[in-house]
């Protein structure tokens, strides 16, 4: 049977408080239950599995599911299951369709992939004697889009005994036919030891994923790794990372360099800990953070570098907490004992969930949505930057803006070490859009790399993305002749890509506008009154501003 590893639980019962952030929600629960695992594929949408805890976390078949933003829910097993299965993890595509691994509970071994296409209603069983077998132990599945999706379990021994590879199983056809990932695409092994993955742990970015590895059994102390694919699952390498402060219970990532990862420290205080990667999970290095961290489960927030950490059945910190730097500064959403946060998921600023450890089917609760607005103090929804005529131009637009006091402009030339080089104020107060810009007029030549600081009036600060802008070889566009009469030519332009032309009176209009991808190109402005002109050309991240005299 599979060693499980989980941290020590400690269970404190008490009345529930709820923080006006988090609106407890009441879901139908068993006793000594909460929700296991918790995957939000659209607005109104969540699936989750239901765990049992008195003295240990015990897997059930059992699932929540409800499709109108929580109003209503259905509780159900998973119909078609071999007997003594219980959920490993799900992967929803929408309301109705839905993936779900599972293993044997009972014997620990064992195990296979359901699926549901009218919101788990009925579960048909795929892959029979294709995917898993009486010696497997799934640990979960995922699936990109409806098509392509990837299955994991811990490493099999066959019929005789003899330890066997890491099983991971791709499908390009909606989960019907499945292909085992063969040896050589996967990383060396330990042959005396099984190699196993942990329930759930996983995290994706694009077509990039990551998961949590053991050369061995954990609790006596076996090299934790982290696997990484980015080619849907078909390939996969693996990195080492040190567990002298305890093993991961859940990571997230940004984006395809940037993740964390928590847990417990083995100190005996049991202290959260956090680790973070900037290579894309080839190495981790511990973060010296400041706040509460909360060490249970962790989930971003897509498209931002905001986090939200929770923790209810674990030792330690009980609560949410969320930062705004990829973990570096935390603030508390809710604290106390009987909160009893389990697995947390945001959708998306405004819409997110985590679970509720509930004791009795009497008492009240089993979930919380998120119902503090928008979690993001402020909704960044562009930013760019461009090279200019001797500046590079950067601008960037809000649709929402909550208490914030002013945007640093911070510039880095290696992608990893900024520098504030200006500040634009902030309207502080809006719900409609707001333009923004800023110019800098001390660039460096070679690779520049710029992102906002986004800081509150209350000092909590959030990032924006990364733009990277080439500026080592610039090419000159020039103006001729100048003063002209009838043609005005320009040269320089990039050639093959598209750029866009305006001429502008010396009253800001926009009296002109062309495209082209040539390298060069003649105006015909012979019928522009005599006058002072400006020349506005834009191609692809590069800006450039010319004057010209109109005889």
């Amino acid at each position: 049977m599979k060693t499980f590893f989980y941290t020590l639980i400690l269970f404190i019962a008490g009345s529930i408080s709820v923080n006006a952030q988090w609106t407890k929600v009441n879901v139908p629960h068993d006793n000594f239950s909460f929700l296991s695992t918790l995957e939000v594929p659209n607005e109104n949408t969540v699936w989750a599995s239901i765990s049992t805890l008195i003295t240990s976390i015990a897997p059930t078949n059992k699932f929540l599911r409800t499709a109108d933003g929580g109003a209503t829910w259905q509780k159900k097993a998973i119909s078609g299951a071999p007997a003594g299965f219980v959920i490993s993890n799900f992967a929803p595509i929408d309301a109705n369709t839905c993936y779900v691994a599972m293993y044997d509970g009972t014997d620990g071994f064992g195990g296979g992939l359901l699926k549901t296409t009218d919101g788990g209603t009925s579960w048909t069983q795929l892959g029979v004697g294709q995917i898993f077998d009486e010696f497997s132990f799934p640990d979960f599945v995922y699936f990109w889009n409806e098509n392509d999706g990837v299955a994991l379990g811990d490493a099999n021994t066959d019929a005789g005994g003899e330890q066997v590879y890491l099983e991971i199983y791709t499908t390009n056809d909606k989960g019907s036919t499945w292909t085992r990932v063969p040896k050589e695409n996967l990383p060396a092994y330990n042959e005396l030891d099984r190699t196993i993955g942990i329930v759930n742990n996983y995290a994706v970015f694009g077509n990039r994923i990551w998961c949590q590895i053991f050369d061995g059994d954990p609790l006596a102390g076996a090299p934790q790794l982290v696997y990484r694919s980015d080619d849907l699952g078909k390939t996969w390498v693996s990195f080492p990372v040190d567990n002298t402060l305890g093993n991961f219970t859940d990571m997230t990532f940004t984006d395809e360099l940037n993740g964390v990862a928590i847990g417990i420290q083995n100190d005996g205080l049991f202290t959260p800990f956090l680790m973070r990667t900037n290579d894309g999970g080839e190495t981790w290095a511990a973060v010296s953070y400041t706040g509460t961290l909360m060490g249970g489960n962790i989930s971003n927030v897509p498209g931002t570098k905001t986090l939200v950490s929770v923790n209810g059945i674990y030792n330690g910190p009980q609560g949410s907490s969320l930062s705004y730097d990829l973990g570096t500064t935390w603030y508390i959403i809710d604290e106390g004992t009987d909160l009893d946060h389990t697995e947390v998921k945001f959708f998306n600023s405004t819409v997110g969930w985590t679970g509720q450890f509930r004791q009795l089917t009497s008492n009240a609760g089993g979930a919380y949505k998120w119902s503090g607005g928008n979690i993001l103090p402020v909704t960044l929804t562009s930013f760019s930057a461009a090279k200019a005529n001797n500046s590079v131009l950067l601008k960037w637009q809000t649709a929402n803006e909550s208490n914030n006091a002013y945007f640093g402009i911070e510039r880095s030339t290696n992608g990893t070490s900024f520098t504030e080089i200006g500040r634009v104020n902030s309207v502080g107060n809006s719900s409609k859009t707001e333009q923004y810009s800023f110019e800098d007029f001390k660039y460096i030549k070679g690779f520049n790399y710029y992102r906002l600081k986004i800081v509150g009036s209350d000092g909590k600060f959030n990032y924006s993305n990364v733009q990277k802008l080439d500026l080592s070889i610039l090419p000159v566009i020039k103006l001729y002749p100048n003063p002209v009469k009838n043609i005005l030519m320009l040269e320089g332009l990039n050639a093959g890509a598209l750029s866009t032309i305006s001429i502008i009176n010396n009253a800001g209009n926009v009296v002109k506008t062309i495209t082209t991808s040539n390298a060069a190109y003649s105006l015909n402005i012979q019928q522009l009154p005599a006058g002072n002109y400006f020349v506005k050309i834009e191609a692809a991240t590069k800006i450039t501003n010319l004057q010209f005299i109109k005889e």
